[in-house]
C-alpha cells in the first residue's frame, strides 16, 4: 500500500511511521521520541490517510 504519507515520512528516514499508527498508536509516538521527529509523527497520527 503505498500512501502519501508513507512517502513524506520515509523522506525523513523514519520507519513507516503511519504503518505503526495503525498497529499502535502508543508505539507511534515511541518510535518519533526515539527519532527526535515528534513534529512529523504527530502530523501523521493527528491526520488520517485520505
Amino acid at each position: 500500500r503505498n500512501d502519501p504519507n508513507d512517502g513524506e515520512i520515509n523522506k525523513f528516514g523514519l520507519i513507516n511511521c503511519s504503518q505503526l499508527r495503525f498497529r499502535v498508536r502508543a508505539a507511534l509516538f515511541t518510535f518519533c521520541l526515539r527519532d527526535q521527529q515528534i513534529n512529523i509523527c504527530k502530523q501523521t497520527f493527528l491526520e488520517p490517510s485520505k
